[in-house]
């Protein structure tokens, strides 16, 4: 996944602090975050065009119109040619713990050199 591929480069970076694992890794960002040929973020509440029926049992209970923010949906698989934000899309929309913690760990690198 994306976020996979971030977690990744910011691992390369902290190794061997090339530009190229930095610049790659921020525009696997903007990816998540809606710059993609979807036009639209894979992040709830947060960035372009957000989804708001993720396959997420908290967010379906609340009775809150809008999804908790911050989670990482699954998004389209490599093959895909469309997405659709659909709470029943367990296979696109569903919100996992390995997206999300590759989610927190690309950001926190950003966080960890901003703050140095």
């Amino acid at each position: 996944t994306v976020a996979r591929q971030t977690l990744v480069l910011q691992a390369a970076y902290r190794i061997s602090p090339k530009r190229e694992y930095r610049e790659t890794s921020l525009d696997a960002l903007g990816y998540l975050f809606g710059r993609n040929p979807f036009g639209r973020s894979f992040v709830t509440g947060l960035g372009v065009n957000p989804p708001q029926h993720p396959h997420d049992r908290r967010s379906a209970a609340d009775q809150i119109a809008e999804p908790w923010p911050g989670y990482l949906v699954g998004g389209p698989n490599p093959r895909a040619t469309d997405w659709h934000d659909e709470q029943d899309d367990f296979r696109t929309n569903e919100i996992a713990i390995n997206w999300n913690g590759s989610l927190i760990y690309a950001l926190a690198g950003f966080l960890e050199n901003v703050s140095r």
